[in-house]
């Protein structure tokens, strides 16, 4: 009997691991492999026989992002860096067409996916790449990472004197771009204290020397940042009792 109870929980213990979902799994477009929205992308923009039709054959690779969230939306996706660039204008546009996805999952919960759409109008292609595929190397500031702009920012900070005087301390954190050749364009400020230390952090960000712009594929991309600056009113050593 013992025998039979052993065998008869193995086979259930079995039966649960079988029934236990993936730890993980990839987004999936219109239930198949993500590149089927690929061939689906390219149906829609008429491609490559829309890069004569725009009269782009002879213009620069780029790069085009976008995001599948957690409800299987795509979202996110770089608007067009220059007014001229139609053939980006256009994919921007058609992405906002596409239809849902079934999100990735990771230990049964959804999660979102990063993918890009590499575009070689000379090559006349178009490749589209999934969550860590294709070479990415990140934007460097004299010779270093971000921390070494850290350290810039804070050598050409200056704590604004107003809030000085009222010991008015806090963080600032900003959201800006590294953008394909190297300026710093401010996006967003995420949260200040006070006006004045938005001000003064502005104006450090705006005067930053050129970066090396971030690569993909050998193709010069945009990369965002969030920049957090702490103003820490100086502790001021007390004159000893006589």
């Amino acid at each position: 009997m013992k025998t039979i109870f052993l065998v008869l929980g193995l086979v259930l213990l079995q039966c649960a691991l079988w029934a236990r979902p993936p730890k993980s799994s990839p987004a999936l477009f219109e239930g198949g492999a993500d590149d089927g929205f690929e061939l689906w992308l390219k149906e829609k923009i008429d491609f490559p026989a829309s890069v004569e039709n725009l009269g782009m054959g002879d213009a620069e690779p780029f790069v085009v992002g976008f995001t599948v969230d957690e409800s299987g939306a795509v979202v996110g996706f770089a608007e067009p860096e220059q007014a001229s660039d139609q053939l980006r204008f256009l994919i921007s546009r058609v992405l906002e067409m596409s239809p849902e996805w079934t999100p990735a999952y990771r230990r049964a919960k959804p999660r979102r996916s990063y993918y890009s759409i590499v575009v070689r109008p000379r090559e006349r292609t178009l490749e589209l790449f999934g969550p860590g595929e294709g070479k990415e190397v990140m934007p460097t500031f004299e010779g270093g990472d971000i921390t070494v702009f850290r350290d810039w920012v804070r050598r050409n900070i200056s704590y604004p004197q107003t809030m000085r005087n009222r010991d008015v301390m806090g963080k600032v954190e900003i959201k800006f771009f590294v953008e394909t050749d190297g300026s710093v364009v401010l996006q967003e400020m995420i949260a200040s204290p006070h006006e004045d230390f938005s001000l003064e952090v502005v104006r450090v960000l705006l005067q930053s020397p050129k970066w090396t712009p971030g690569m993909f594929e050998g193709i010069p991309v945009r990369v965002w940042y969030v920049l957090p600056v702490d103003f820490q009113v100086p502790m001021i050593p007390q004159s000893p009792r006589r």
